[in-house]
């Protein structure tokens, strides 16, 4: 059996519009200030007329918004609306469903991004600059979506519709350039900053010539459920405060601020803090006292982790990682030590799918504590700052 020349162009023809449902926008924006909006209104129409699903309908939406192609947005609506009258179709009110509610909410009240781990994320367009995952618990964009949604219409959005719409804007934001996400600390521009976790966004900046906390931070800020709030910082302390909370020998306290002053560095390897003395040492009040000053969280210490996988969930959540009562450090578990102090990454294949591939990449600051963790690899041996603990007697 042959195939004609023709049904051979008609599958072309929706095989490239499968691919690229917007082609015929994304070329009209192509010409120069005189035609384009001419050329962007015809094709808007063009694409109204020949029957454009919701999805097409808010990708193509927000590609004239992103690209400012009509001024005002609203001409977009107006335009399709003309559009699919002349042709009979339906009002776009009459069959708007709950995906594409979803997508028009999130378009209005958040920008989209691409990370530089390849995780897509959105920022409120008012309201704090924190990078919410698309997917997730609290901390994410799904809950939040759902939340509006109630808030505008009144009724709870189907799981399905929050999937539909999450997948049109994941598609949104791996169209955007990849933007550097920081957990709790970033620097930029010759300043540290210090995420404080709050509701309200706040951050505090760290030059040469001082601190202040700052309503803005001028860097993208991501939040797990394993970051809690800090205090606001005030003015007028000393370091021996901390040594009433910590039992540390005087000899070994100059190692113990030179690792807390690195951890507000991203960029550089952190030696890991390994807290050791004999039981009755305090050393888990100590791990919990370290993590806490830097990023404090419902769980600052944890126990260790059983295998790899539960190490990536462990570590990718927080900037300070303390685990507790470590007494055996199985080669796997070094190796992985090891990686994430110099920021190192691995590679994984992603839950429920089939041959795509999660890469994991990042840097920690760790603290370890125990009584004896036996004999322990050459690379973890070369990155351990010891500290030893005396026996609390009081």
């Amino acid at each position: 059996m042959t195939v004609s020349t023709a049904s051979r162009q008609d599958a072309d023809q929706i095989v490239r519009t499968v691919i690229d449902p917007i082609k015929p926008l994304r070329v009209a924006a192509e010409f120069g200030p005189d035609e384009r909006t001419a050329k962007v209104t015809a094709a808007i129409a063009a694409l109204a007329e020949s029957g454009m699903d919701p999805a097409t309908a808010a990708i193509a939406r927000d590609f004239v918004k992103r690209g400012r192609l009509l001024q005002p947005l609203s001409s977009f609506d107006r335009i399709v609306r003309e559009a699919r009258s002349a042709t009979g179709q339906k009002d776009d009110s009459e069959r708007k469903s709950a995906s594409t509610e979803l997508v028009e909410i999130a378009c209005e009240r958040y920008e989209f991004g691409l990370g530089d781990g390849g995780e897509t994320f959105a920022v409120a367009k008012a309201g704090p600059r924190i990078a919410l995952m698309l997917r997730g618990g609290r901390t994410s964009l799904r809950g939040q979506l759902a939340r509006d949604f109630f808030s505008r219409t009144g009724r709870a959005a189907a799981q399905a519709s929050l999937a539909d719409a999450l997948m049109v804007i994941e598609g949104m934001a791996q169209e955007q350039d990849e933007s550097r996400l920081y957990l709790r600390a970033a620097s930029l521009d010759g300043a540290l900053w210090l995420d404080l976790g709050d509701q309200a966004g706040r951050a505090v900046r760290v030059t040469a010539s001082g601190w202040s906390i700052e309503a803005d931070a001028p860097v993208l800020f991501r939040r797990t459920a394993l970051n809690g709030p800090l205090p606001d910082p005030a003015r007028g302390g000393a370091l021996d405060d901390l040594w009433t909370w910590l039992n540390v020998a005087e000899d070994d306290q100059p190692l113990v601020i030179a690792w807390l002053v690195a951890a507000l560095f991203p960029d550089i390897p952190h030696p890991v803090l390994g807290i050791f003395g004999e039981q009755g040492t305090g050393k888990t009040t100590a791990a919990r006292v370290l993590a806490s000053l830097l990023d404090p969280g419902p769980v600052p210490v944890r126990k260790p982790p059983r295998d790899a996988e539960s190490w990536v969930t462990a570590a990718s959540g927080s900037w300070v990682v303390a685990i507790d009562n470590l007494s055996d450090i199985q080669p796997w578990l070094s190796d992985s030590l090891c990686r994430a102090v110099t920021g190192d990454g691995d590679v994984r294949r992603k839950l429920y799918t089939d041959g795509e591939l999660a890469v994991f990449s990042y840097r920690r600051c760790i603290i370890l504590n125990g009584i004896d963790t036996g004999a322990m690899q050459a690379d973890l041996a070369d990155r351990m700052l010891p500290v030893d603990l005396a026996l609390i007697t009081e």
